[in-house]
């Protein structure tokens, strides 16, 4: 009696608990870090505010701008999530993450297109500086953000059903976070540079500042002053130049470039650095290399749990004592389904399926065996123990079999196997189950191989249908068993698709396999990081990585992309990779701390997976900055790539140092 007591209180305990509190500690964790979520896109607006502005002046703020364009990300969060509903994709907790990486990429785009118009000349219509600058950095942006799509698209046809659906779920808000960037707030940076133009004020676009300012001027009035003054064009202009840089309404930026154009990347090429750089880089592909050979596959269901709460002190008490579910020693179950359980010769075949089972490797005794338990009790009921029983012990007279198992029930020291048994509306059994334990598992390779090792002895019974082992661990298990396999394929299937993107976008193979080469190098390394910093592969880990592929495409393919739109002059390596730089570096660098600002509150969430999360993406903003801004032009100037030869020839080229200023003075 105190065993089927005890045995129904593991049951409804150890197994019911964690399976159903998991679920709702997940839920738990969601809603308590949703305040993260609306302290990210308040930091982003900040950022943007000040990232997007020219200064604190009634006419040079970029405070509606930065505003709408949150809101876009916002709205392409919010339709991605209601189409994929629409579509019946499932919703998962692990959707809700998605908000902290799609405003880093929408913002992202945000900078790169605000940038360029920025460099654009001024004295063309607004319309027509919009044009110049989408055909400058349009094709950029549309790279990426399908780069972003594809490999996110590849991942939801993963097998993994958590990865599917997040991979789902990011591939739709990228693709309409990039419809809705080159639209509508392209139409927004519009609407604003026609407000500064009037000389309206930013968030009261209604009332005009009427004060005369340096920054009002244009190219004609001050080519009148320079012509009406007497004094020489050379100077009054190298005085505006000055001015402009002292007040200059894109300071930040500005000084940004100047420090990439002048001085780091230049000493960034020197041919000691670019020795020490490729020496160092292949240093830390080696180190990662090794941390690749070190990784383990671990899922560990705590860390779906608060920080706090009554499941994780459950499971830790419950690992104390050596009952841990998921521990060395775990309790499984074979399900029988459909079966004529009056027939001896399925007793028989049960038993056989039982006794092969119990002396697998890593299967043991005890054995929870209403079957066993039955034919023991048959055997001292003299009801049944003389004429009911054949020679071997099994139940041979199917007339009496239900009769007996009513008995059986219904004596309080076998009761407890009703929770082993389902019968159909005409009494007889629909479903059992025999329980067992696995032992000595204590890594992930030896559960999954004490799981399949089970599920190969099933196969290998005589019953029809066949039975199958189950219990709430092998849920976890079970991603492991594809888990490798998958993450390989998804990353190479990126690649491929990420070449083939690439190709036809930036129209040279050559550049298209350094790009393939630093993309794959990049991912050595995340992959190695995660033993650095304790973590695991599992279908956490797994999502990051494929969402790195497309995401680390952005930091590296804009330097690329600009490096081939270059002046066809310019033959020298060193020199369209000074430009590059010049050019797209702070973008690119914006993009990084918008990013980082982006998942930074992870940092604070109040569970372990989300903290995964923010580690794995803190890894992939680090490698991807350091590979995009310090060894993609090491390498540009490196390996003899012939340039383009004929582009188009009206392409805006890269502006040198006074436009430069003059420009962003004006334009403002």
């Amino acid at each position: 009696r105190i065993r089927g007591i005890m045995d129904t209180i593991y049951s409804r305990i150890l197994h019911a608990l964690p399976h159903f509190a998991s679920n709702h500690f997940l839920k738990r964790v969601v809603s308590l870090d949703m305040p993260l979520i609306s302290l990210t896109y308040m930091l982003m607006g900040v950022l943007c505010m000040v990232m997007l502005g020219n200064g604190c002046g009634p006419g040079q703020s970029k405070i509606f701008l930065s505003l709408l364009g949150i809101y876009t990300v916002m709205l392409s969060t919010a339709a991605a999530y209601g189409l994929c509903m629409f579509m019946q994709v499932p919703y998962t907790q692990l959707q809700t993450i998605l908000p902290f990486i799609l405003v880093g990429i929408g913002v992202d785009d945000m900078f790169i297109i605000t940038q360029t118009f920025r460099d654009m000349d001024v004295t063309l219509p607004i319309e027509e500086r919009v044009a110049q600058a989408m055909k400058r950095c349009g094709m950029s942006v549309m790279y990426t953000s399908v780069t972003d799509t594809v490999a996110f698209a590849l991942g939801s046809a993963s097998s993994i059903p958590a990865v599917s659906y997040f991979c789902s779920y990011a591939a739709t808000s990228c693709f309409i976070d990039f419809l809705l960037q080159v639209t509508m707030f392209v139409s927004f940076l519009a609407l604003d540079a026609r407000r500064q133009n009037a000389n309206r004020y930013d968030c009261c676009c209604c009332f005009v500042n009427k004060s005369l300012n340096h920054q009002a001027i244009g190219i004609k009035e001050m080519t009148a002053v320079v012509a009406v003054s007497g004094q020489p064009s050379s100077e009054l202009l190298d005085a505006s130049i000055a001015e402009a840089d002292t007040r200059a309404p894109s300071q930040r930026e500005g000084k940004l470039r100047t420090f990439l154009r002048d001085t780091y990347t230049p000493f960034l090429l020197k041919p000691v650095v670019k020795a020490l750089v490729c020496a160092l880089f292949l240093v830390l592909a080696g180190v990662n290399i090794y941390g690749v050979t070190q990784v383990q596959e671990e899922f560990k269901v705590i860390d779906l749990t608060p920080d706090e709460s009554y499941l994780r002190d459950f499971m830790d008490v419950e690992a104390k004592y050596g009952m841990d579910a998921f521990g060395e020693y775990f309790e499984t179950r074979l399900y029988f389904k459909s079966l004529d359980y009056t027939s001896a010769s399925v007793q028989s075949k049960i038993a056989g399926l039982q006794d092969n089972a119990e002396s697998l490797k890593r299967t043991t005794t005890p054995v929870v065996s209403w079957l066993d338990d039955f034919l023991a009790w048959a055997a001292h009921d003299s009801r049944f123990n003389t004429t009911c029983l054949n020679e071997d012990g099994f139940f041979s007279d199917s007339n009496q079999f239900y009769d007996a198992l009513g008995y059986f029930l219904a004596d309080v020291s076998y009761s407890h196997h009703y929770q082993n048994l389902r019968f159909n509306d005409d009494g007889e059994i629909s479903t059992s189950r025999i329980g067992l334990w696995h032992k000595k598992v204590g890594t992930t390779e030896e559960k999954v191989a004490a799981m399949l090792e089970l599920r190969e002895e099933c196969e290998r019974t005589n019953l029809s249908p066949k039975p199958f082992p189950y219990t709430f661990a092998y849920v976890f298990i079970e991603q492991f068993v594809i888990i490798y396999w998958e993450l390989v394929l998804n990353l190479v299937l990126s690649l491929a698709a990420c070449a083939v993107v690439s190709l036809f976008v930036l129209h040279h193979p050559g550049v298209v396999v350094l790009l393939i080469v630093i993309v794959s190098l990049i991912d050595v390394d995340l992959l190695g990081s995660i033993y650095f910093w304790g973590l695991d592969i599992n279908s956490i880990t797994t999502i990051d990585l494929v969402m790195a592929v497309g995401l680390v495409v952005d930091y590296v393919a804009h330097i690329m992309h600009f490096y081939l739109h270059q002046d066809p002059a310019l033959t020298n390596r060193d020199t369209r990779v000074i430009n590059a730089m010049a050019e797209v570096g702070p973008s690119v660098l914006s993009g990084c701390l918008t990013t980082f600002i982006g998942i930074l509150p992870l940092m604070f969430a109040k569970s372990e997976i989300f903290r995964v999360f923010f580690k794995m993406f803190f890894n992939i903003i680090v490698y991807a900055t350091v590979h995009g801004l310090v060894l993609t032009p090491v390498l540009l100037s490196v390996v003899p790539l012939t340039p383009p030869v004929v582009l188009l020839a009206d392409e805006p080229w890269a502006l040198n140092a006074n436009s430069e200023y003059l420009c962003a003075a004006v334009c403002n």
